[in-house]
C-alpha cells in the first residue's frame, strides 16, 4: 500500500494520465511494466498504436473497447507540466518505485501458498474450513483471529467488542447514541466484515439475514456488521466445543429462536428448489 500510494502520488505530479493508461491497480505487473517502458507522457505518445495494443494483449488486457479508449486518451492527452527538471526527477522516481513493486505479486503468491499449507496442518483446520465462504483466504484469518486458547474469550461478546463488530452505545439523559466502534484492531474487524459479506453468496440464512437488515434501511456495511455479529456467536460456540459448523443444524435451531428468519429461510429454500425443478423440466 505504501509503495502504490507513492507511485500514484508521483504520477499525479507530472503524468496523471498514466493512472488510467497503466491500470488502476498500480501493484499489478502491467502497471509496473508500463511505467518502466514509458515513464513520461512524451515517451508514451511516441509509441505506435499497434505496439501499445500488443503491450496490453501481452498483459492479458483483451478488452478491445478498453484498449481503444486508452489509445484515444493517450493521443489527446496534454502534459501537466513542461518543466524538464520536474519530469526528469519524477519519472526516475516512478520507475524506481515501479521496480520495487514489480516482484511483489510473485512474493505474495508464495506467501499465499505457504499460508494455505500451514492452515491445512492447523489444529482447528476442520472447524474453520467448515464455515461457508471461509476457504483458503478467510479460513486462515479466522483461525488466527480466534487462536487456540479457549479461555481467551469467555463469551462471543468479548470477541465482538475486541474486533469492533459490536457497536458502542452511549446514553445521555433520554438520548441513546449507537455508533461504530472505532477503537479496535482494524484488520481484525475487516476479517469478520469480509467473511460476513462473502457468506451472503454461500449461505441462505446469511443472505436472508442481510436482506432483512437492508430492508430496515441499514446501509451495506451496517448490515454486514450485524450479520458478522451473528456469525461470531456461532463461531464462538463451535470454537469452544471444537465442533465444525453445521448449516442444517443451525437453520433448525432458528425454528425455536428467530422464527421470522426461519420462515424467510424456508421460503428462500423452497423458491430455490422450485427454480431447480423448473430447470430440470426444461
Amino acid at each position: 500500500m505504501r509503495l502504490t500510494n507513492r507511485l500514484g502520488s508521483t504520477l499525479k505530479s507530472y503524468f496523471p494520465q498514466a493512472l488510467e493508461l497503466a491500470g488502476r491497480d498500480l501493484a499489478a505487473p502491467m502497471a509496473c511494466a508500463f511505467v518502466e517502458k514509458w515513464p513520461t507522457l512524451e515517451a508514451a505518445q511516441k509509441v505506435k498504436p499497434h505496439l501499445l495494443r500488443k503491450f496490453y494483449y501481452g498483459h492479458n488486457c483483451r478488452s478491445q473497447e478498453k484498449i481503444e479508449e486508452r489509445c484515444r486518451l493517450l493521443s489527446q492527452a496534454q502534459a501537466l507540466t513542461s518543466d524538464a527538471a520536474v519530469i526528469a526527477a519524477q519519472s526516475l522516481l516512478a520507475q524506481s518505485v515501479g521496480r520495487e513493486l514489480a516482484p511483489l505479486p510473485a512474493i505474495l503468491k508464495e506467501y499465499d501458498k505457504r499460508i494455505e499449507e500451514l492452515f491445512k496442518t492447523h489444529a482447528d483446520y476442520d472447524l474453520w474450513d467448515s464455515f461457508p465462504a471461509a476457504g483458503s483466504a478467510l479460513g486462515p484469518r479466522l483461525a488466527a483471529a480466534w487462536g487456540t486458547q479457549r479461555e481467551r474469550f469467555d463469551t462471543s461478546q468479548a470477541m465482538a467488542s475486541l474486533s469492533g463488530i459490536a457497536p458502542v452505545k452511549k446514553a445521555s439523559g433520554k438520548s441513546v447514541y449507537i455508533h461504530l466502534r472505532r477503537a479496535c484492531p482494524k484488520f481484525l474487524r475487516q476479517t469478520f466484515h469480509e467473511f460476513a459479506g462473502c457468506s451472503i453468496g454461500f449461505c441462505v440464512w446469511a443472505r436472508c439475514s442481510y436482506e432483512s437488515q437492508r430492508e430496515k434501511n441499514k446501509e451495506h456495511h451496517a448490515a454486514a456488521r450485524a450479520l458478522a455479529f451473528k456469525w461470531q456467536r456461532i463461531m464462538w460456540r463451535c470454537w469452544k466445543d471444537h465442533t465444525p459448523y453445521d448449516d442444517a443444524k443451525y437453520v433448525g435451531s432458528l425454528k425455536g429462536g428467530d422464527s421470522a428468519l426461519y420462515a424467510r429461510v424456508m421460503a428462500a429454500q423452497a423458491e430455490k428448489a422450485g427454480e431447480k425443478e423448473g430447470q430440470v423440466r426444461e
